[in-house]
């Protein structure tokens, strides 16, 4: 019986670790652009191209300063970034 309950502390402590561990990487993740969009930065233009090269442009995708991913094409490894400047927020009087 003690050998079962010894067996299950070690997989048990290692079972919170892994979830904890993908816990804190989901909250890593930028919180601007939306994941699996093809903006890659919130408050700027992301420009796709077909190859390493830059060859052909083949998508682009804008993000306002709220974060509203706009766009359209193919999303490529293969990407420049152009950031444009967002005002501060209201502050509240």
């Amino acid at each position: 019986m003690d050998t079962v309950r010894s067996r299950r502390l070690p997989l048990l402590l290692l079972a919170l670790c892994l979830l904890t561990s993908m816990g804190l990487a989901l909250l890593s993740l930028p919180a601007g652009a939306a994941q699996g969009s093809g903006c890659q930065t919130t408050g700027g233009v992301t420009i796709y191209y077909n190859n390493a090269g830059h060859t052909h442009e083949v998508g682009r995708y804008t993000s306002s300063c709220q974060g509203v991913c706009t766009g359209s094409g193919a999303i490529t490894p293969y990407y420049d970034v152009m950031n444009f400047v967002c005002p501060p927020p209201p502050t509240e009087p």
